[in-house]
């Protein structure tokens, strides 16, 4: 007798509904993630399964296997909701994240040189001085 594919798919569905509180749960309850993601062996064992996927073109393989018109599928299934919502759910961390270069911006500012009648002048002074502050400010934070 054939596997019923409809039946699995329904199975894996409620499966992973079911289960879901059990994974928060026990992903909360384990201890030094922090620690062991930041770890010399998790970098080393990240670097090794990298260089492995990449010797075996393991991202182009799966991506021959589907179409464009899978990939819009997968973006009309979760609606635009679905972008909204996780950009407003990282909000802060985005703030985190690009607040020190707000403030080097904010800096630099008041520190620019005069503008001049050249665009062309003006753009690479002007606008370069923000650049290289930023860039400047990127290698200093890593």
């Amino acid at each position: 007798m054939a596997i019923d594919k409809s039946a699995w798919l329904d199975d894996y569905k409620s499966g992973a509904t079911a289960r879901s509180e059990k994974w928060l749960r026990e992903y909360l309850r384990a201890p030094d993630k922090q620690r062991k993601a930041a770890s010399d062996d998790a970098e080393k064992l990240y670097a090794e399964k990298v260089t492995a996927a990449i010797a075996r073109k393991a991202r182009q393989k799966s991506l021959s296997k589907v179409s464009e018109s899978d990939f819009n599928k997968g973006a009309e299934d979760a609606g635009s909701g679905a972008y909204s919502s996780g950009v407003t759910a990282k909000a802060d961390k985005a703030l985190k994240k690009v607040g020190p270069y707000l403030d080097e911006i904010d800096r630099l500012m008041p520190t620019m040189p005069k503008r001049g009648a050249d665009p062309m002048t003006n753009l690479t002074s002007r606008a370069g001085h923000i650049v290289k502050g930023l860039a400047d400010l990127k290698k200093k934070l890593g």
